[in-house]
């Protein structure tokens, strides 16, 4: 029995009516639930049926697209053209790879969603989720808990899994009786806490499930997400394990669960692994044949960083990363995020109307070149089919050559083109057989598509069966061992990577040839100058329709049959009034021409398909038909879609422009130019009302939109895309992708079509403006001649000021002033900018990406960082929020101020007004932010140039200084921590050799010296340099090609190992010595190093090397630790804390000696840090004896004091990156990373960087421009890399 038997009764009627809706809402979904048992089949066939948004039917590419009508496939491919650029940047923050999520998935999705998911789950969810229990705060008694019951490596390594993952980790003991006490520990990226759960069953349960058992569990849980998503959440489980009866009334189950979100859709959530022991007291008593019984098939799948991760009871079968391959699968995977954008683009219509088009815009490839080629095994043998239906390896036959075409049933996926007529398909069947199928929506194509993913014999690529899932999917194999039978030669099939005659990972990994060129024939195009004869056609991608040149001389659109596979030839070509339902898409011919044969089909250079005279062009004679054309398109090229449309657009196949004609609306009016404008009349913006509403596919029209002169601020129903058409007018299309046109039966403005026609077209005439300022223009309408004037309208009774009207003459005409702006913004609501000031060139900023509530605003050198990115979202109306990127603070004006000067920080979200900024287009590409509370706009103070000047709010007055230029910034990393991993006992040495090159070395547990670097990625790796060594290392890049270590050794020498170039290392090298702590080195040239040494009888000691070593040589001194050293203009610069805890200094003289040390004062608890920022110039840093950071400065040959406060809980570490910076790093006394920077005018207040508990001093470099890179080892022993930009 399964473990919702409990619940049968009292949740039977509710899962019966739950099934019939969601039947009925999605018929077309299949049930998933097959194998899965008792309680769980309930779900499997209600709760699957309903909410499953990617079914097994979803059709090939475009199809879900057909009559989203052929003027908005056209603007796909204006898109493509103009954005696809951005396509895979803008998937990536919108949250998941959009992308993939085709216009079926899409649309199966949302109305998944709204038919049946919101009624199935309100009810289900009462019977079927469990409550997470609710998790403590971080405590370190709960870490010392996991070192005693893990060992200090497991619980060092479930702490860095979970930081690296992203993750909370839980650790319990779940002890059943009346209640449930659920007690135990967690683990994530900030520590480790404890949770105590306790929950009583309801009288209901008690009533519904009068059996009474008592057991244990132990559970170890992963959930995806902050601590905050794991604490309390509401998860539905969907079983998986093995459960036995050993005795009559003790049941003992192992295994698993996959935990998702109790909402709808049912997001990902985490997985749990458990094992249980029950005894049921009262309940009924389980037969014999009952132990033991398989109640779940034992398969789990969870996601990791990289990839998916598929495991099963056997191990791990391997990672399952898709391949970037643009024209195949575009590095696209279905995860669980494509439904929270669907989610999301169900509720703001810009957006999903950004969904749709990038779907089809990634997917409408059909003229690119795709891969033709060979599919071999790793044996070298060629996958090879014949026009019988029959596929295997090696055998005789004429299909060789494969076309690697999107999915038939999922775009995201592959599917493989036999290539030959017709064309035929590799189709797993459901017993495993792969045959050859044609392209026929009556048939099962579940079995054509395929997730290409790298080899799983760690080359080539395997192909997983898509319909299977990621849980344990078949896998196409050539394997010579089948259904318990040894064959001669491989079979060709798709089998499961699990079992006893299992095939190998290599039987599942296979080779594609080189790609050949596509041949001419087979292809969906027809270029200038190409001809069809009579009988040839040309066929869409998909093999399901094509154009052919009839004996009759007609062309003609022909549908394939459902005919055999040994009658190529079963077409059904469309006849006028043989096929009478003229609506049918690819219902279309030409007109049989007035004179006989021959006849030629030929695209002429100027943009017309036509029927000619003559067998070919080199014989043509007069033109018998053409189609319409509207202005001069130039050269074109004719396409078969998947559709059935046959269309002729501008460019060539490889960059294809505007659609010009099609068989299904005739010629169309195409732009030469798009984009962005808004339109201002008398200090009011035209807005079309609604955003002029939004035609759904197959819905009937919607009403007549009105464009009002009425707007305040500029948003979405205020920008209109501005068409520069092939025939000389324009066309204004409002945000919900209609048209601004005329009445159909009187002068007014409105949004009524999505197609542009005659009242459509507008002449525009410029009257001044330009450079820089905006244009002056008037409207006028091509059907009518009359001039677009302001206009108060009443309809019904009702009275509207402010709209417009296409009636007027030019002497009252309304003269707009036209904006161009860069991007509608409100259809980029979600996404990340940079905010960049006109006179400055300098970026808005969070300093230094501190977190702090109410820090302050300034601008910074644009450097594409975290904390300059911007969260833009459209708060409606016009209204805007600015969230930074980094800290997930938003633009806030002090206080709520209204006054001149009030400065602009950051501060939690809320929905004060003084939050909310309106983005008006200043005409020159730039924008005025400006606060809707004061409606002052943000400046920059006194129009400083600087970085670190303050912005601030001002009345508007329109200077440079407030105009902001709004760039999209690409995605890139959400966190400046990048968690390194290792296990290390020592503070950190690292050095840069080179932009975007970082070697980090530490001491590990075994006191051996480890290293890990990065050169523009980090490697995944720690490699050991072996020895044995105290204290931490001191590292130094001398050049490019030459980097050096020092470490103490146990015998108190000083070691060094280098690295030349090349792959190889020197081995360690003492030279001796005799020292107590760390050494210091210096590399001033190639060929140059100084060591210096904190001797065992507190004396510095120096060694250096210039050509040759040189002996010890004593500097003196009575210290306690080894010195900061500073090489400036020739000398070197000693500072170190003395034996009475003061400050002293050593300098080298004019002729190479030492001057002594000298006394300055002060009381240090630790090591000195000095850095010089330029000539005579030098700054020396420590922790005073009082916990706060001592500065001891020398300016104009002078030295001062400067307190700067701070709980230092660890020496400082200092870099000077520019003369007018210095930045600080220390631990603080609360465990976590603190920062303070100078910018040449003063002192920043302290900022903590985030909450990461870390261990001792924080060591710097930095590896780029205007970047430090700071070194920091976790409470956990592990290393972390913190980016600090600007």
């Amino acid at each position: 029995m399964s473990i919702f038997d409990d619940i049968y009764d009292a949740g039977k009627s509710v899962v019966d009516k739950a099934g019939d809706a969601a039947r009925e809402a999605v018929s077309e979904i299949e049930v998933l639930g097959e194998g899965v048992v008792d309680g769980a089949e309930l779900i499997g066939d209600a709760f699957v049926d309903g909410a499953t948004m990617l079914g097994d039917k979803l059709v090939a590419v475009g199809e879900g697209a057909t009559r989203w009508t052929l003027s908005a496939a056209g603007d796909v491919v204006e898109w493509s053209k103009t954005s696809y650029a951005e396509v895979a940047e803008w998937t990536e923050s919108a949250a998941g790879d959009v992308a993939n999520f085709t216009v079926e998935g899409f649309q199966a999705a949302r109305g998944a969603l709204e038919t049946a998911g919101a009624w199935i789950y309100e009810q289900l969810l009462n019977y079927f989720y469990e409550t997470l229990p609710k998790l403590g705060g971080l405590d370190p008694k709960a870490r010392e808990v996991a070192t005693y019951l893990l060992s200090e490596p497991v619980a060092r390594g479930v702490e860095s899994l979970a930081d690296v993952a992203g993750c909370v980790i839980t650790f319990g003991i779940k002890l059943k009786a009346v209640s449930n006490l659920n007690i135990g520990i967690y683990a994530c990226g900030g520590g480790w806490g404890f949770f105590v759960d306790s929950r009583f069953d309801s009288l209901q349960e008690m009533i519904s499930s009068p059996s009474l058992g008592v057991g244990v569990a132990a559970q170890v849980t992963m959930v995806f997400g902050p601590v905050s998503r794991a604490s309390g959440a509401k998860a539905l489980k969907f079983g998986l394990g093995m459960k036995s009866n050993p005795a009559k009334k003790l049941s003992f189950s192992i295994g698993g669960v996959v935990l998702m979100e109790a909402a709808a859709p049912p997001l990902f959530l985490g997985v749990r692994y458990a094992m249980e022991l029950d005894v049921d007291l009262f309940g009924k008593q389980k037969s014999v044949d009952e132990a033991g019984k398989l109640k779940w098939k034992v398969k789990v799948q969870a996601p990791k960083p990289n990839g998916e991760f598929m495991t099963d009871a056997l191990g791990v079968v391997g990672d399952v990363a898709e391949i970037g391959w643009e024209d195949l699968t575009t590095g696209l995977s279905a995860q669980a995020t494509n439904f929270d954008a669907a989610l999301r683009a169900q509720n703001d219509p810009a957006t999903a109307d950004r969904v749709q088009a990038t779907a089809l815009a990634a997917a409408m490839s059909p003229f690119k070149p795709r891969y033709f080629g060979a599919v071999r095994t790793l044996k070298g043998q060629t996958v090879v089919g014949t026009s019988q239906g029959v596929v295997g390896i090696g055998i005789a036959g004429d299909r060789s050559t494969v076309n690697i075409v999107a999915g038939l049933t999922d775009p995201a996926g592959v599917s493989f083109e036999v290539v030959g007529e017709p064309p035929l398909y590799w189709c797993a069947q459901a017993n495993g057989d792969v045959t050859l199928v044609p392209y026929n929506r009556t048939l099962d194509l579940t079995g054509t598509t395929f997730r290409m993913v790298r080899g799983l014999g760690g080359q080539g690529v395997s192909f997983a069966v898509s319909a299977d899932g990621a849980q344990n999917p078949r896998f196409l194999v050539a394997t010579r061992v089948r259904g318990g039978i040894v064959t001669q030669a491989p079979v060709f099939c798709a089998e499961r990577m699990i079992g006893i005659e299992a095939p190998t990972r290599e039987d599942a990994t296979f080779l594609l040839d080189r790609p050949v060129d596509q041949p001419e024939a087979l292809g969906p195009v027809l270029r200038p100058g190409q001809c069809l004869r009579v009988g040839e056609a040309k066929r869409s991608p998909n093999g399901l329709y094509s154009l052919l040149l009839a004996d009759n001389g007609r062309l003609a659109m022909r549908q394939r049959g459902n005919s055999s596979l040994n009658s190529p030839s079963a077409w059904l070509i469309y006849e006028p009034g043989v096929i009478q339902d003229v609506s049918i898409p690819w219902a279309w011919a030409s007109p049989t021409p007035p004179t006989p044969g021959p006849y030629h089909a030929y695209v002429t250079h100027d943009g017309r398909l036509t029927v000619r005279a003559g067998a070919d062009p080199d014989h043509a004679g007069a033109t018998l038909w053409q189609s319409d054309v509207r202005g001069a398109p130039g050269p074109c090229f004719l396409a078969i879609t998947n559709e059935g449309a046959a269309v002729l657009m501008r460019g060539t196949p490889e960059a294809p422009g505007e659609l010009v004609w099609s068989s299904i609306t005739g010629a169309q009016y195409w732009s030469t130019r798009r984009r962005q404008v808004v339109l201002q009349f008398q200090g009011k913006w035209v807005r079309a009302n609604n955003g002029g509403g939004v035609d759904t596919p197959g819905a009937p029209p919607q009403p007549q939109e009105l464009i009002l002169l009425d707007g305040t601020t500029v948003g979405g129903w205020e920008a209109f895309e501005l068409q520069e058409l092939g025939t000389g007018h324009v066309a204004l299309r409002a945000q919900g992708r209609r048209y601004v046109g005329l009445q159909d039966n009187g002068p007014g403005v409105v949004c009524l079509r999505d197609q542009i026609g005659p009242r459509e077209l507008f002449t525009l005439e410029v009257l001044g403006g330009g450079n820089g300022q905006p244009l002056a223009v008037r409207l006028k309408s091509a059907a009518t001649g009359a001039y677009v004037r302001q206009f108060t309208i009443t309809i019904m009774g009702i009275t509207t000021p402010g709209a417009l009207t296409a009636d007027g003459s030019p002497g009252n005409a309304a003269v707009f002033q036209l904006y161009d702006v860069e991007h509608d913004l409100t259809a980029h609501t979600g996404r990340l900018v940079h905010i960049v000031a006109r006179h400055s060139g300098k970026a808005l900023e969070v300093p230094c990406g501190y977190n702090d509530d109410g820090r302050g605003l300034v601008q910074g050198e644009l450097l594409g960082a975290e904390h300059q990115k911007w969260i833009l979202t459209h708060v409606g109306g016009g209204w805007f929020t600015l969230t930074n990127r980094q800290t997930g603070k938003t633009i806030d004006i002090a206080g709520a101020s209204t006054a001149n000067g009030a400065v602009a920080l950051q501060w939690p979200l809320h929905t004060g007004n003084n939050q909310r900024f309106s983005l008006t287009p200043a005409g020159d590409g730039t924008y005025f932010i400006t606060a809707k509370h004061s409606t002052q706009a943000l400046d920059v103070e006194a129009g400083s140039a600087a970085d670190g000047a303050r912005v601030l709010q001002w009345p508007l007055h329109g200077g440079n200084n407030q105009r902001w230029k709004i760039t999209l910034a690409p995605a890139g990393p959400s966190s400046p921590w990048t968690a390194l991993g290792g296990g290390l006992v020592s503070e950190i040495g690292v050095a840069s050799a080179g932009p975007g090159r970082l070697d980090v070395f530490a001491r590990g547990t075994d006191d051996a010296m480890w290293q890990i670097g990065a050169n523009g990625t980090w490697r995944t790796w720690w490699g050991s340099h072996g020895g044995g060594f105290f204290n931490d290392p001191a590292v130094v890049a001398q050049t490019a090609t030459r980097l050096d270590v020092f470490a103490r050794g146990k015998d108190n020498a000083v070691y060094q190992r280098w690295w030349a170039g090349g792959n190889t290392w020197q081995g360690w090298t003492s030279l001796g010595g005799s020292t107590s702590a760390t050494p210091v080195a210096l590399a001033p040239r190639p060929g140059r190093w100084d060591i210096f040494i904190l001797g065992t009888d507190k004396a510095i000691w120096h060694r250096y090397a210039d050509n040759g070593w040189s002996p010890w040589i004593s500097l003196g001194g009575g210290l306690l630790d080894p010195p900061a050293a500073l090489l400036r203009d020739g000398y070197y610069y000693l500072f170190a804390r003395g034996l009475d805890n003061s400050l002293y200094q050593n300098t080298t003289r004019p002729d190479g000696g030492w001057w002594g040390w000298n006394y300055h004062g002060g009381q240090f608890s630790g090591r000195i840090a000095a850095v010089s920022i330029a000539s005579g110039c030098f700054d020396v840093f420590g922790r005073g004896t009082d916990g706060c950071l001592w500065q001891r400065s020398y300016r104009n040959s002078a030295w001062s004091w400067v307190k700067l406060d701070g709980q230092l809980g660890s020496d400082p570490a200092v870099i000077s990156i520019a003369p007018d910076r210095i930045d600080v790093l220390v631990r603080g006394s609360d465990g976590c990373l603190w920062h303070r920077r100078w910018t040449g005018k003063g002192w920043l207040a302290w900022a903590r960087l985030g909450n990461l508990q870390i261990l001792g001093r924080p060591a710097v470099t930095s590896s780029a421009p205007r970047q430090v890179d700071v070194m920091a080892l976790g409470a956990d022993k592990a290393v972390r890399h913190y980016r600090l930009d600007g």
